[in-house]
Order: structure tokens, then C-alpha cells, then sequence
């Protein structure tokens, strides 16, 4: 079987201040952003978003724009939130640039005065059967958790999930490792922005078979203690390769050898 890489959905993003003309702003965006090969489908949509501790609701208006394969997009809302997605593979130089055309494109329109956080988050799909291996084979024993009790090695896995959160300096990192025994499935908080994506075909050929979800964020740490900082995008693509490297090192540290060597990455 020709091998793939098991990624296959990446999002860097940034939150800024709120910008309460990007609704009027955006066709400009859009058509510099058609004139850089995002042709394809546009999506708008309008939320009344309550807010608990002042008692007022708000209106959310969402924007994304892909490209004409629905593989590849930008999403703005005016409350402050920028991001690019896609479920290409690509490598770290392209990921950063393709997100930072869109990031230029909107600061030249609205004028950025305010950076609170950035990061990336990347997911993998990690599926034994493809390579006729198990999941026991491929992650790291810590990762299946109560599995590896004696007593579960003849019951049938069902779905579990783990959750953990390491905190730095100046950086927060959360991993989440979902074992799904059946259908496919993200995390909800995902589900928004993946919708509008065309999935890859090594990641939809394949229903119904134990596979496992590795979902890793890395971003600006967040807390009363981290104050804004005034809006640089050099500052940003900076601070986008120290994400990068840290979800680099946990995925290598959550799979095994093997994995990486089936994978055709390098150990």
C-alpha cells in the first residue's frame, strides 16, 4: 500500500481585537484572496451570541473562503478570530505562508492593533488496518490507557478519550488522543470549520475499523497573567514556529518507531 502521512487537518490561527467593519470590509477581502487562487465556495453566517457575566447578546459574523478544491480556507469573524485551515498535506513553510497571505491580506484592510493569541493545531489519524498493524503497535502503551489492563485483553475496545494540558511560560499545550472503535469522528469544537473541507481520500475510503484520533494544540498561553501585545506578523510567524516544534515533539513522542517508519517520516 503506498504510504501516506497521517495528518490531515491543520489550523493555525490568531485572535486580535474586535473588528466591527469587517463586515463591510470582507467583499475587498474576498476578491484579494480570489486573485491569490481562493476561488471557491464562500460561507457566511450570523450568530446572536449571549454573554452571561454582562447580560447583552452580540452578533457574530462569520466569514470563510476556500479554494476551488474545498481543500484549503481562510474563516474571519468580527469578534476578533483569524484563521487558516486545510486538509492538504503540506510542510511547515507553505502552512505558514498560505496563513500568512490571509493575515496580510486582512491587516492591510482593517489595520491590526492587537495580538492575544496565536497557535496551531494539528489532528492525525492514526489507522492500524491499513497497515495490517495494531493500535498497541503504532501509539504509545500510556495512550490506551485502562486497555492495557490484563483483564481488558479479551473484551473488545470501545471508545475512549484522553485529555491533558501542559502549561509553560509562555505557551500551553493540550493532547488529545481519541480511540474510536467504529465511525469516524472529531472533537465538536472542530466540527465548524471542518465541515466545509473536502476530506482526503486516504482519510474517507476506509469505514468501520478501529482507528484512533491524535489531536494536538499549541498556543499562546492563555490567563488574566498574559496581557495583549500590539499586533506584529512578524512577531506571529515567529511564535508559530515554537507551536510548531512542540506538537512536532509531542506526536513523536505518542507514536511509535514503527509508526514513523510506516509512515516513511524519519525517526
Amino acid at each position: 500500500m503506498t504510504k501516506h502521512p497521517p495528518v490531515f487537518f491543520a489550523i493555525v490561527g490568531v485572535r486580535h481585537e474586535p473588528l466591527l467593519a469587517l463586515k463591510e470590509t470582507f467583499p475587498r477581502i474576498q476578491d484579494a484572496l480570489r486573485r491569490n487562487g481562493f476561488s471557491g465556495s464562500v460561507f457566511r453566517e450570523t450568530a446572536d451570541i449571549s454573554t452571561v457575566d454582562e447580560g447583552t447578546n452580540q452578533i457574530l459574523n462569520t466569514f470563510a473562503v476556500f479554494n476551488a478544491q474545498s481543500t484549503r480556507g481562510f474563516t474571519f469573524n468580527d469578534q476578533g478570530t483569524f484563521s487558516y485551515h486545510t486538509t492538504e498535506y503540506t510542510n511547515r513553510e507553505d502552512l505558514f505562508s498560505a496563513f500568512a497571505l490571509g493575515l496580510g491580506i486582512l491587516d492591510r484592510e482593517l489595520s491590526l492593533q492587537t495580538l492575544i493569541r496565536v497557535g496551531v493545531r494539528m489532528v492525525d489519524l492514526i489507522r492500524p488496518s491499513d497497515w495490517g498493524l495494531t493500535l498497541e503497535q503504532m501509539v504509545d502503551p500510556r495512550l490506551l490507557g485502562f486497555r492495557g489492563l490484563p483483564c481488558a485483553g479479551a473484551m473488545k475496545p470501545g471508545m475512549a478519550t484522553m485529555e491533558q494540558r501542559f502549561v509553560s511560560d509562555d505557551a500551553e499545550l493540550i493532547t488529545k488522543f481519541d480511540c474510536l472503535p467504529d465511525g469516524f469522528g472529531i472533537q465538536a469544537d472542530l466540527y465548524p470549520v471542518l465541515r466545509n473541507h473536502t476530506l482526503p481520500a486516504t482519510v474517507t475510503s476506509t469505514t468501520g475499523v478501529l482507528h484512533g484520533l491524535l489531536d494536538i494544540d499549541s498556543g499562546t498561553r492563555s490567563g488574566k497573567e498574559v496581557a495583549p501585545r500590539k499586533f506584529s506578523q512578524d512577531a506571529i510567524l515567529d511564535e508559530l514556529v515554537g507551536h510548531n516544534d512542540r506538537i512536532s515533539e509531542a506526536f513523536r513522542a505518542a507514536v511509535t518507531p514503527l509508526a514513523l517508519k510506516t509512515w516513511g517520516l524519519k525517526p
